[in-house]
Formats: structure tokens, C-alpha cells, sequence
């Protein structure tokens, strides 16, 4: 019934449910605190580099902007808020989700919208001085190649971002997770060639060599060349 309400309330426009959720989440964060011993299952606990992690979190797309950290971290056991990205975006046009309902389907493109980098960094600092329980954080991220560039020069600024990604978030960062795979934001495909793919997996370790590196992969692509080296991209790890 509250799920019916808040669609009622907001037109049925599904990114503006979302938007009241985190902030409903924010505004009542007590309550999360005081149920928080029955989200907590020690016997369902996984080794993840080197942590013990309770094995259910949040996905990249719920908290984009690591707005809602604190009370999310009363129920789950890591989270993966973003995928941030350095400029402020508004993203594909609203709106940007759909439902068949004949067969059951959601359908999302989101097309990265984002509050920037300096947004989420505040939000992760105030995480980090809070009282709130310290969830391990694998952040989601990616520099984005420009449409209206050339390739060449576009790859370079996708690249000079994805530098300051890892070393303005590496602090606050249990991990991070390189999403190259949207299959909405079409310069993306400009990563996921087999020779930037590789040198991507070779930044991240060097400049996250502790850390728990991820990529985000998808089903989009036909040139068994990008799928073997995207297999080496995990291996390099």
C-alpha cells in the first residue's frame, strides 16, 4: 500500500518514487536503526578481499550520488553507490523507465545521471565522520567518452576522468567497480575496445592496488577479440 501511494503521488513517474524513497530513507533512518538486528545474518558472511562482508547489498543505480549511506547501512552488508561520475549530468530525457506489463518487464535508461563527483565526495565524507555503521563501499565509476569529440581526443578526456575517479575516491573506497557496459550511452563502446580495455584494467591496479577491483560486464557486444580481452581484463586483476 505504501508502494501504491508513493506512485500515486508522484504521477507514476518511476524516478521520482525513487527520488522520495532516498529521501524518505534520510528523513526516517531511526527506524532502520532500530530494526537493524534483523537485517544482520553473521552465518551468511563471505571473505571478500581480505573483509568479511554479509553477502547482500545494494546495486550501482540505487544511490547514484551516496545520498542515502547512512540508513541503507543499518540494513545491508556493503553497498555500491553511483556509478559517479565527474560532471553533473542530467541524463537521458524522463522518462527514462517503462514497464511491459504483458511480459513483466522493467526497462531502464538511465544514461548516467549524476550530481557530479564533488556531490558524492561531501556525502562520503559526512559518511565517514557519521555514527552511522561503516559498510565496506565499492564504488561504481567510469569516465565518460564525449559525443561530440573526436574518438582519439574523447578517449584522453574519458581517461584524464577516470584518474581523478580513483584518486579523489580512493580513500573512502572499499573497492571500485569500472561500469563501461551501459548499453544506453553509446561512446561507452569506445572503452570496450580490446587495447583501452586493457590499459583501464592497468590503471586501476596501479592506482588501486589494494582495493577490490570489478568490472561491470555486459552481454553487448558480438567480437569474440573484445570478450577474450575482456576476460584478460580479470585475470589481470
Amino acid at each position: 500500500q505504501g508502494r501504491r501511494a508513493l506512485y500515486r503521488r508522484n504521477g507514476d513517474d518511476f524516478g521520482r518514487v525513487h527520488e522520495e524513497a532516498l529521501r524518505l530513507l534520510n528523513e526516517h533512518a531511526s527506524v532502520l536503526e532500530k530494526h537493524e538486528p534483523r537485517f544482520d545474518f553473521p552465518e551468511l558472511e563471505i571473505g571478500l578481499n581480505g573483509q568479511r562482508v554479509q553477502a547482500f547489498g545494494t546495486a550501482a543505480g540505487l544511490d547514484k550520488n551516496c545520498d542515502a549511506l547512512g540508513p541503507l547501512s543499518y540494513a545491508f552488508g556493503f553497498q555500491e553507490p553511483g556509478t559517479i561520475v565527474i560532471n553533473e549530468r542530467e541524463g537521458n530525457l524522463r522518462p527514462r523507465e517503462a514497464v511491459d506489463e504483458d511480459g513483466e518487464d522493467l526497462y531502464n535508461a538511465q544514461g548516467f545521471p549524476s550530481k557530479g563527483i564533488a556531490h558524492s565526495r561531501t556525502n562520503l565524507d559526512e559518511y565517514h565522520r557519521s555514527t552511522f555503521p561503516k559498510k565496506p563501499l565499492y564504488l561504481s565509476v567510469c569516465g565518460i567518452p564525449p559525443q561530440d569529440m573526436e574518438p582519439g581526443k574523447a578517449l584522453d578526456r574519458a581517461w584524464r576522468e577516470m584518474e581523478v575517479l580513483l584518486g579523489m575516491l580512493n580513500k573512502h573506497a572499499a573497492g571500485f567497480v569500472w561500469n563501461p557496459f551501459s548499453p544506453n550511452t553509446e561512446t561507452l563502446k569506445l572503452l570496450r575496445e580490446p587495447q583501452t580495455f586493457r590499459e583501464y584494467a592497468e590503471l586501476m591496479t596501479r592506482m588501486a592496488p589494494d582495493k577490490l577491483r570489478l568490472v561491470k560486464m555486459g552481454p553487448y557486444d558480438d567480437n569474440p577479440d573484445q570478450r577474450r580481452t575482456h576476460l584478460e581484463f580479470i585475470e589481470a586483476f
